[in-house]
């Protein structure tokens, strides 16, 4: 067997298959598989030791398991939607009843008190919030 006969042998074995409705998933999967068979192929080339080294199945495994510990590692700050005002906003800041001026702001933003729209900012705590929830927000 060829080397290309062979690349396609092995990303058969272990392909991703995952189904969806994007066109474009397959050829990202496909461009996956082959850049983990690629780097295989190399670790196998520059092995120095006695022993064979990690076949294919083991080397995708090894793979998973580097970027899942790396994933874990991180702090989730960043990601997603935070789980609570009190981590964005210290409730000293918030409830110390000195200068919270509120501004106009280009943009909408959501309310932190009732979650609407609106297009008002305070300019101490950097959080969006209506005039009409003003009193609410900063006296709880």
């Amino acid at each position: 067997m060829g080397g290309v006969d062979r690349m396609d042998q092995n990303i058969e074995n272990y392909r991703v298959s995952i189904r969806s409705k994007k066109w474009w998933w397959p050829l990202f999967m496909y461009c996956l598989d082959l850049s983990i068979q690629q780097a295989w192929h190399l670790y196998r080339q520059t092995d120095t030791s006695s022993e064979k080294g990690l076949d294919l199945l083991a080397f995708r495994r090894a793979v998973a398991k580097v970027y899942l510990a790396r994933a874990r590692s991180r702090p989730d700050a960043g990601r997603g939607r935070p789980a609570s005002l009190d981590k964005r906003l210290p409730t000293a800041v918030r409830f110390d009843r000195t200068d919270h001026l509120i501004t106009p702001w280009p943009t909408q933003l959501r309310c932190s008190h009732c979650c609407l729209k609106t297009k008002h900012k305070f300019l101490k705590c950097q959080t969006p919030v209506h005039d009409r929830c003003f009193k609410d927000f900063h006296t709880e």
